[in-house]
Order: C-alpha cells, then sequence, then structure tokens
C-alpha cells in the first residue's frame, strides 16, 4: 500500500518563506536611500523654485525702479513728500515703486493695507516676521556706511533722512538719473538684510553698515538659512545676481565694497569707522 505525500507543516512553511535578518535590513536600507533621494530631489525642486520666484519678484521691482527714474529723472527716497490738493502724503520708496507697477495713486496703497502675501513684495524664503509686514526686499538707501555727517552713498538720497535721537530730519536731496557710475555694477534691491560682518539684520534697507539698532530696539535676526546664505539683488540696470552673505558683507575688496556706492568707488576709509 503507497503511502500518502507528506506536505510540510504550517510551521515549517512558513518559514522557508520568510526573510531572513539580513535581508530585512537590506530592504530597509534600500527603502531608506530610495525615500532620502527622493527627498532630496522634491526638497531641491522646491527649493528652486522659490529662489526662480524670488529673482522675479526683484526683477519686477527693479524694472518699476527703472520706470520711475525714467519719468522722473531721479531715483526714489527714502521719504518722497507729495502734495494732493493741500494734503501732504509721504510715499515711502517701496509705496513709490507700488504705484508705478499698480497706476493707483491712492494713498496708502491698497495692497499695503492688506497682507502682501502671494505678491510681488513677498520672498516665498522668508521665515523671520518682518518690521513692514510681508515686505521681503529693501532699497540701497546708504550704501556703505556714514554716520548722519556723512553723505550717503546709495540710492535714496544724498542727505541721511533719519529722525533719530530727537535729530531733525534734513532737507532731502534727490540722487539724480545719470549720478550712478556703473549701473550695472550698483546694487539697488535685494533680500531686506541690513549686515556688517557677521551680523545680519532683518530690515526694509539692503546697505552695509554699522548700524545703530539694535536687538533691543526691536530688530529682528535676518534668516541667513533664507537663499543658503546667499543674497538674491538686483542691480541699477535691473538685472538680477545671487551673492553669498559673507561677501557682500564681509569682504574689503575694492570690487565688492564699490557694489555698494553710486560713484562706484570703495571707500574703504569708512571700515575703520
Amino acid at each position: 500500500m503507497s503511502s500518502l505525500p507528506r506536505f510540510p507543516s504550517g510551521r515549517a512553511h512558513r518559514f522557508a518563506a520568510a526573510f531572513t535578518l539580513v535581508e530585512l535590513l537590506t530592504v530597509v536600507a534600500i527603502i531608506g536611500i530610495l525615500a532620502g533621494l527622493g527627498f532630496g530631489a522634491v526638497s531641491g525642486t522646491v527649493r528652486r523654485a522659490k529662489d526662480a520666484r524670488c529673482q522675479n519678484n526683484l526683477k519686477q521691482l527693479s524694472t518699476a525702479l527703472i520706470s520711475y527714474v525714467g519719468s522722473h529723472g531721479q531715483y526714489p527716497q527714502r521719504l518722497n513728500p507729495e502734495v494732493v490738493d493741500g494734503t501732504t502724503n509721504v510715499w515711502l520708496w517701496c509705496h513709490v515703486l507700488e504705484r508705478e507697477m499698480t497706476s493707483d495713486d491712492r494713498w496708502p496703497p491698497p495692497r499695503f493695507l492688506n497682507a502682501l502675501k502671494q505678491s510681488v513684495w513677498e520672498c516665498p524664503s522668508m521665515r523671520n516676521s518682518h518690521p513692514m509686514g510681508d515686505i521681503g526686499y529693501g532699497y540701497n538707501t546708504w550704501g556703505l556706511y556714514s554716520h548722519l555727517s556723512q553723505e550717503p552713498l546709495g540710492l535714496a538720497g544724498k542727505v541721511r533722512g533719519l529722525n533719530v535721537h530727537g535729530l531733525p530730519e534734513p532737507p532731502r536731496i534727490p540722487v539724480k538719473d545719470g549720478e550712478v557710475s556703473n549701473p550695472s555694477r550698483m546694487l539697488a534691491l535685494g533680500d531686506g538684510v541690513l549686515g556688517w560682518g557677521d551680523s545680519y539684520w532683518t530690515s526694509t534697507f539692503f546697505v552695509r553698515e554699522k548700524t545703530f539698532w539694535r536687538p533691543q530696539d526691536n530688530q529682528v535676526p535676518f534668516d541667513v538659512a533664507r537663499h543658503r546664505r546667499r543674497v538674491h539683488a538686483a542691480f541699477a540696470d535691473g538685472h538680477v545676481e545671487t551673492i553669498p552673505l559673507q561677501t557682500l558683507f564681509s569682504a574689503t575688496t575694492d570690487e565688492v565694497l564699490s557694489l555698494w556706492n553710486r560713484d562706484h568707488q570703495p571707500h574703504r576709509d569708512r571700515l575703520g569707522e
């Protein structure tokens, strides 16, 4: 009498089909590597998209700046008084560019009454709060560091127009069209940072100066990770570049120092003050 065929028990069958510990660890490692590669690719794509949007924002702002200079024969000042029907409105440099882009003469500009999120003023990589809400960019108002008694070297006027420590605000003398020696190498707009050396503060100014603002004066540290320790900057001729933070605010070569100043001179005498 022939014996019936024997089948492996359930326990033996399960044992034969199971993975070994080494195999499981290998699979987990492979999945981890693939996940890491995928995350890196996705985060890189998101970062590049944010960079492209920020650069496009600056391109639009620099186009508005060039349009304003062409129409008025001068660069916007930090404060731009305008008398309409007997009422004096003081337009900030950013309000002036906003009006140039929207052709809207209402005061204050409608978009500034509400959140500026998703507008040309918001840097998509900005995380820290900003003194003026969602404005992510600054204007090269003063250029390389100057005392109140020195002529500023930026674009927002030939007098340091600040009203601080009880000082009256001096008469405004605008920078005229044609007074920028080398527009293609003159910083005009950039990520809103006011810095010197390795200290960076969030601002609506884009200047290299030894600021007398201090943390206790509610200044917010600039997020150095915003563009991986780089700054997107628009030049006076309208083109945009990406420059390391340390280069712009720490380097002391004539080439870098001259970028801040409308006469395209390094003025390194101001480094020691």
